[in-house]
């Protein structure tokens, strides 16, 4: 699975989609698990974050819980 930010920004709005973008920069985002179908990752922001992104017909589809 290949998406562009514009694909992003259309799935994840602001303030989040600059928010995980400044930590993925400041190498705060570690990749769990990546295939073609999912992506599982953890993030370091406010505090820990555990990200799914998944891949289905078509559509994107993702979450993210905080470990404060």
């Amino acid at each position: 699975m290949k998406i562009t930010r514009e694909e992003l920004q259309g799935l994840v709005k602001d303030p989040y989609l600059s928010r995980g973008l400044d930590c993925f920069q400041k190498g705060l985002v570690e990749l769990i698990t990546v295939n073609s179908h999912h992506v599982n990752a953890k993030a370091m922001g406010t505090g820990l974050y555990y990200v799914t992104l998944r891949h289905h017909n078509h559509k994107i589809y993702g979450g993210c819980t905080s470990r404060l």
